[in-house]
């Protein structure tokens, strides 16, 4: 077998690159300028991407045969809908996040399978995406407020991911994102 390009192996390092703050501000300021699909795919996947470093910090050390048995196409975790089961199940996140993880990741695959241009005045992405609000701001989100409020609903779920499961941290995040949202749509 022919040996991977330079060039490939270094892209292939870039996207192994932790999350620090400095780079998790650029990022969700570079998403602000990102049409919305483009938005919803590297959301997602930042988020599945978090999701098994979180499940590999939760794990003992696999060398880089069996970490990638592991979370390969076709391993155990190979896929974001069973990094969140494994999540779930290794109790690293809680049954709310879990249903909110599951809707990002059907948004995600809709905008990255779609073979139509979708945005959220999508009716189908819309009905989807204001799964994730509150029920009382479900009817009230126009394009821009819910093109805000999934970006901020990521941005929480990548903060829980990132430090791990805590009921009270949880329920702190989803009351700052009650807040934050009622805020918006009240002009305050």
């Amino acid at each position: 077998m022919k040996k991977k390009p330079a060039a490939l192996r270094e892209l292939k390092k870039l996207s192994a690159i932790p999350f620090t703050d400095e780079n998790y501000r650029a990022i969700v300021d570079s998403l602000k300028s990102e049409s919305d699909r483009s938005m919803v795919v590297i959301a997602g996947s930042i988020l599945e991407d978090e999701l098994q470093s979180r499940i590999q910090r939760t794990l003992i050390q696999l060398d880089k045969e069996d970490s990638q048995r592991f979370f390969g196409f076709d391993g155990l975790a190979g896929t974001f809908s069973s990094k969140i089961l494994m999540a779930y199940s290794l109790g690293l996140i809680d049954s709310h996040t879990r249903y909110l993880l599951d809707i990002v990741r059907e948004v995600r695959n809709a905008c990255a399978h779609s073979r139509m241009p979708v945005n959220f005045d999508t009716p189908e992405l819309k009905n989807a995406t204001v799964l994730l609000l509150p029920e009382s701001l479900r009817k009230k989100s126009n394009r821009d407020q819910l093109r805000a409020q999934f970006l901020t609903v990521t941005s929480m779920l990548l903060t829980i991911i990132a430090r791990g499961k805590s009921e009270s941290e949880e329920a702190k995040v989803r009351s700052i994102i009650d807040r934050v949202f009622s805020r918006a749509n009240t002009g305050s």
